[in-house]
């Protein structure tokens, strides 16, 4: 259930990319935390750090659960709500940079 909703989170943020890439600009406002202006732009391949940290962060929870917490229901809970709020918050992240810019 969780591979699918990763995967569907990939799915939507590649397909907005490849939709929005013509309206892109060739740097966009990724660094929100640095003072205004051009501290926080970033190149557009910058995007590409949105699915690769999503899907290491799943990856790494995954196998911490599986193989040090199997035993442990609780913080095996805790891990797959961790995963579940990481494959919504970073597609909306990710989003919200896309439609902010375009």
């Amino acid at each position: 259930m969780m591979r699918l909703l990763l995967v569907g989170a990939n799915l939507l943020m590649a397909g907005v990319f490849v939709f929005s890439y013509k309206h892109l600009p060739p740097q966009i406002p990724i660094f929100y935390s640095h003072a205004w202006g051009e501290d926080q732009l970033g190149d557009l391949v910058m995007l590409a750090v949105f699915p690769l940290l999503l899907d290491s962060l799943y990856f790494v929870n995954r196998f911490l659960q599986q193989r040090f917490f199997a035993a442990n229901p609780l913080i095996s809970t805790i891990i797959q709500y961790l995963n579940l709020f990481l494959v919504i918050s970073l597609p909306l992240i990710f989003l919200k940079v896309i439609l902010h810019v375009s």
